[in-house]
């Protein structure tokens, strides 16, 4: 966690008090997914990782949720993300054996597993948001299809504590920032110069607080998976931050990726695009429930 605390250059720095609790966060995650990986059977793999994610993403969206002045049913909402990510890991069972050894000739249960993660954290959306006390948004696939761009990257600089970045969101200065602080070689480049940005008023507050349980509960039905492609890859590096930055607690892989583009010589407004961009990914998950990502 030792970036969250080093990126300096026009850039947030995490009061010590959070980084310790993202710290906290991180390592109960990365310790639980290892010890899912270890378990002698898929249902003590699934139920381990199920338990872990939901626990940390859940406590880490409620304390958003707080944040935001919404009060919020902290129990129901961790009951919500338990049955999001018990679901998306069990749609992997049919590639594994009891034991939890991939079976031969597994490639398309296991390719079904993967694409099931969007209609997962769609189903279990509902209760999550009545949880985070969204009353007036009644079907949230109409929300999440309005959704622009500039609304990820709005919340995402709130989150990371860079409202004072200045953003020049013109659809030309976007791509042109993305293009360079993206791998050519990444899955979603190809979505950049179709990215949708919007001059329209930002999102009311309980718009955007769908937002943000939207994409952590996708966030969260994604990486439960981890642990079983990493099961079936026959190494740790899906679980493994120092090897796969995305794998973290949702709030944490933000801030570590922020802290990371600050400290390779990238302009704060460039590192606030980049990271917006990786929460966008969760926004087409749940738009298009088929996988798409590493």
């Amino acid at each position: 966690m030792s970036e969250l605390l080093t990126a300096t250059q026009g850039s947030v720095v995490l009061a010590p008090e959070q980084a310790q609790k993202l710290g906290a966060f991180q390592d109960y995650l990365v310790r639980h997914a290892h010890a899912a990986l270890e378990s002698s059977s898929f249902a003590e793999r699934n139920s381990e990782m199920a338990t872990a994610v939901a626990d940390e993403a859940s406590i880490l969206a409620a304390d958003s949720i707080r944040q935001s002045g919404a009060t919020v049913d902290a129990l129901g909402l961790r009951n919500a993300f338990y049955a999001a990510t018990v679901e998306a890991g069990q749609a992997f069972s049919a590639a594994f054996n009891e034991r939890g050894k991939a079976l031969p000739g597994n490639l398309l249960a296991y390719v079904t597993a993967m694409n099931a993660t969007g209609d997962i954290a769609l189903a279990h959306l509902p209760d999550a948001l009545r949880a985070a006390g969204v009353r007036d948004i009644e079907d949230p696939r109409v929300l999440l299809n309005a959704i622009s761009f500039d609304d990820v990257v709005r919340l995402t600089a709130s989150q990371l504590g860079a409202d004072s970045v200045s953003m020049d969101l013109r659809p030309e200065a976007v791509q042109a920032a993305l293009h360079e602080t993206l791998p050519a070689d990444n899955y979603f480049a190809d979505l950049i110069d179709a990215l949708p940005l919007s001059d329209r008023a930002p999102l009311a507050p309980e718009a955007e607080r769908a937002l943000d349980i939207a994409v952590r509960l996708a966030n969260a039905t994604w990486k439960v998976g981890e642990v079983h492609r990493a099961a079936q890859e026959g190494n740790d590096r899906r679980i493994d931050p120092a090897q796969r930055e995305a794998f973290n607690p949702y709030d944490v892989s933000k801030h570590e990726q922020y802290a990371r583009l600050i400290q390779e010589g990238r302009a704060p407004e460039e590192a606030v695009l980049r990271v917006a961009f990786e929460v966008w990914k969760n926004v087409i998950l749940l738009r298009t429930p088929r996988y798409k990502g590493t």
